[in-house]
């Protein structure tokens, strides 16, 4: 007779030696608790604890698992669909331990004391207490260097453009800080006299569009590429204040407060692009037509529009206002220009144009003058490398109270980039000015410059630049005396963007000028270190 009382239930504790029966069905029950119980169809995987209320109800019989009646499931948990097939046990290995080769269904939700299913609580998402959620603060657009770099590549501004287009809106703080040391402050033959001078220059921008590159590059080291394809068809209006304090350490009368504000707009439509800007300067500098350090305000002012009259041709009008007040007895200039120019693409990357322009100058203490230019330009973009701008034609100017002059003009500009962290620009020019030094007078000035920017290191950029250029003054008729200058000029400096804010520079500046009037002839170097910020 099998003693009951020494039995005890296979789930709930071992089978005493005297039970055959449950020997017997030990080997099974195992078997069946480690691999799964398969009556439904539904496989368990794994010792699973069983509820009391769904244990067998006799050790004589075989163990049958009866599933609770479906209840609702919790957010975040995973369904078990009974009609899906069953899946085949994992293959194991030689050590015992499972190598599954298919995706094995969940574990059953766990079996509370009610009998309820619970959730697996590894499959919950469970939310955080109301308490501790705290807003997301939006992020902070922090100007990147990169957007306003040395050497911004066509895709970088179309991205840069993207970008401020869709920003509205903005305020922008940039300026710089400088300290300079100027061998001779008053560019004089004789009697050189040096000065340390401190100079800073906060500046504020308000504005709509993509004019974050305008303010990077005014007034800064920044030497940039010529405006690309990309730039051109930018959207922007801004209006920005750019104050400087210049404070000369051992000629303190020198010092001085100068102001700059600037308006600039630009809208492309389909076919039509206006741009207008206009500039105001007060300066205190050395000006080599002057021949000495002077205080001046100086306005530039421009509207121009672009019409695409066909696929091939351009129509393009151009007004431009400039004028130029000196201190003391000096001639203040106002010049007035329109130009118009008809451009046809004649091949590809070759474009031809033919341009007009009608000026008048309003000379005080002297004579008025009036000019006209006819002119023909090409554009030649041979690749993403390499690209020409030529310009020439002559000028006819007349002169109150002297004869009329015929210059030839032109000006032709080189750009090429041999590699991406190289570029090569080269500009030349002739090109006649109303001089402020004497009466009935100008300069025809004939001159070349160049630039070469090298990157490296990613952060440190490299810039040579320089150049030379003669000044043939037009003979004055009550003096009689002429006058001809040779003035050249080189600078090598070197940038470091330090982070996405703030930049340096150190560079080393040569200007010389020769004169057959010894006493316009000087000699000026220049040491400098500049820190510039954009915010």
């Amino acid at each position: 007779m099998v003693n009951t009382s020494a039995h005890r239930s296979p789930l709930s504790g071992p089978i005493q030696p005297a039970s055959r029966l449950g020997l017997l069905l030990l080997p099974a029950l195992l078997l069946g608790s480690f691999c799964g119980v398969e009556d439904t169809g539904v496989k368990f995987r794994g010792a699973v604890p069983l509820a009391p209320a769904v244990a067998p109800a006799s050790s004589t019989a075989p163990a049958i698992v009866e599933l609770p009646d479906p209840q609702p499931v919790l957010p975040g948990s995973k369904i078990i669909d009974p009609k899906m097939p069953a899946v085949p046990a994992p293959n194991r290995a030689a050590d015992g331990k499972s190598v599954d080769t298919v995706p094995q269904l969940p574990d059953p939700a766990p079996v509370d004391k009610t009998g309820i299913p619970q959730s697996n609580p590894a499959d919950v998402q469970v939310l955080p207490d109301p308490s501790t959620i705290r807003p997301q603060m939006p992020a902070v657009d922090v100007p990147q260097l990169d957007n306003v770099n040395l050497f911004p590549t066509p895709q970088q501004q179309l991205e840069n453009a993207a970008d401020e287009s869709r920003r509205g809106w903005q305020l922008v703080t940039h300026g710089g800080l400088r300290a300079t040391w100027d061998s001779n402050i008053f560019i004089q033959s004789k009697n050189e006299q040096s000065d340390f001078i401190i100079s800073f220059s906060p500046g504020a921008a308000v504005g709509i569009g993509e004019f974050r590159q305008e303010l990077a590059t005014a007034g800064t080291f920044r030497d940039r590429f010529d405006r690309t394809d990309a730039e051109l068809g930018r959207r922007y209006f801004f209006l920005d204040y750019n104050p400087s304090y210049h404070l000369y350490t051992s000629n303190g009368d020198e010092s001085s407060f100068e102001q700059d504000i600037r308006v600039e707009a630009r809208y492309t439509f389909t076919k039509l692009t206006l741009g207008a800007t206009a500039r105001y300067e007060t300066l205190n500098i050395a000006d080599a037509d002057l021949g000495e350090k002077v205080g001046m305000r100086r306005f530039q002012g421009r509207i121009n529009a672009d019409y695409a009259l066909t696929g091939k041709t351009t129509l393009e009008v151009q007004l431009d206002h400039s004028i130029r007040n000196y201190e003391g007895n000096r001639n203040d200039i106002t010049e007035y220009r329109a130009t118009g120019w008809v451009d046809y693409q004649v091949l590809p990357k070759t474009n031809l144009a033919l341009g007009y322009t009608h000026g008048w100058v309003d000379v005080t203490n002297s004579s008025n003058q009036s000019f006209d230019q006819v002119q023909l330009r090409a554009v030649w973009k041979t690749s993403e490398k390499l690209a020409v701008k030529a310009s020439g034609g002559i000028e006819f100017r007349g002169i109150d109270n002297r004869d009329d002059v015929t210059n030839a003009t032109f000006a032709v500009g080189v750009i090429y980039n041999p590699f991406d962290a190289t570029s090569i620009f080269l500009n030349g020019f002739r090109k006649t000015t109303t001089s402020a030094s004497g009466f009935n007078e100008t300069f025809l000035t004939t001159g070349f410059d160049f630039r070469v920017n090298q990157r490296f290191s990613q952060k440190y950029f490299l810039t040579a630049a320089g150049g030379l250029q003669s000044a043939d003054y037009q003979e004055n008729l009550i003096t009689g005396i002429t006058r001809a200058d040779d003035y050249a000029w080189g600078r090598l400096s070197l940038g470091w963007d330090v982070n996405k804010w703030l930049t340096a520079l150190v560079a080393y500046e040569y200007r010389q000028n020769d004169s057959n009037q010894d006493k316009r002839s000087f000699e000026d170097h220049l040491f400098y270190i500049q820190f510039n910020f954009l915010f």
